[in-house]
């Protein structure tokens, strides 16, 4: 198996185990307490909006860990080295993305809508979680 079939299905697994925590989440979201099924919702086209752009990139973005808030929102994170991402998902279409780099303590935040195009500044942080086939050892 290529490095980057290797690379691919361990994505595409951790693709459907994201799926399917949002999706085990949707009885929970049935009692609007916490979220609503529209967070849920959101938060998928979000992802998806994300890793499709990536692979007409001809990359693949990093799947985020992924955990449910309190106002009726949704957030995911990622994280490598110095640098920090999260996306936070609203049921009424608004989205918050938000970057920190750790070593020189730079932030950078934007507000959008899930009707809106992510921005140049959106794409760019998240390259930085770009996955990256990892080099073959000889034998």
């Amino acid at each position: 198996m290529s490095t980057q079939t290797g690379t691919s299905n361990a994505l595409a697994l951790r693709h459907q185990k994201l799926k399917e925590y949002l999706d085990s989440l949707r009885s929970e979201a049935e009692t609007g307490v916490d979220f609503t099924e529209s967070a849920l919702d959101i938060s998928w086209q979000v992802w998806e909006r994300l890793k499709e752009y990536f692979q007409s990139q001809h990359s693949y973005l990093d799947i985020p860990d992924a955990c449910p808030g309190y106002r009726d929102n949704l957030m995911y994170t990622w994280s490598q080295e110095a640098h920090y991402f999260e996306c936070e998902i609203f049921g009424n279409g608004e989205v918050e993305f938000f970057y920190r780099n750790r070593e020189n303590n730079e932030v950078w935040g934007e507000d959008t809508r899930i009707d809106q195009k992510f921005s140049r500044d959106i794409l760019d942080k998240a390259s930085l979680f770009i996955v990256r086939p990892k080099p073959q050892l000889k034998s």
